[in-house]
C-alpha cells in the first residue's frame, strides 16, 4: 500500500477487535508476569499485576476502538 493506516484493526468488525484484544492482553501479560515473577520475585496473585491487567486491557481496547479519521478511512478502501 502507498501508506501505513495508523489504526488498521479500526476496520475489522467488532468481535474479531475484541477476539485480538484478548489475544493482545494474554500474550503482553503474560509476558510482563513472567518477567516480573522470575526477575524480581512478583507473585502472579499480586494486586499490582491486576491492576496492570486492567489498565493494559482500557489502553488496548482505547486503541482498538478509536475511530479512524476520515483521510484515513478513505485510504482504507
Amino acid at each position: 500500500p502507498s501508506c501505513i493506516r495508523i489504526n488498521q484493526s479500526a476496520i475489522r468488525p467488532r468481535h474479531q477487535q475484541e477476539i485480538a484484544i484478548q489475544k493482545d492482553h494474554k500474550s503482553i501479560y503474560d509476558k510482563v508476569g513472567h518477567h516480573l515473577n522470575e526477575h524480581y520475585f512478583v507473585p502472579m496473585t499480586a494486586t499490582i499485576l491486576k491492576q496492570y491487567s486492567n489498565q493494559l486491557l482500557h489502553d488496548l481496547n482505547r486503541s482498538y476502538f478509536s475511530p479512524l479519521s476520515y483521510n484515513d478511512q478513505t485510504l482504507a478502501l
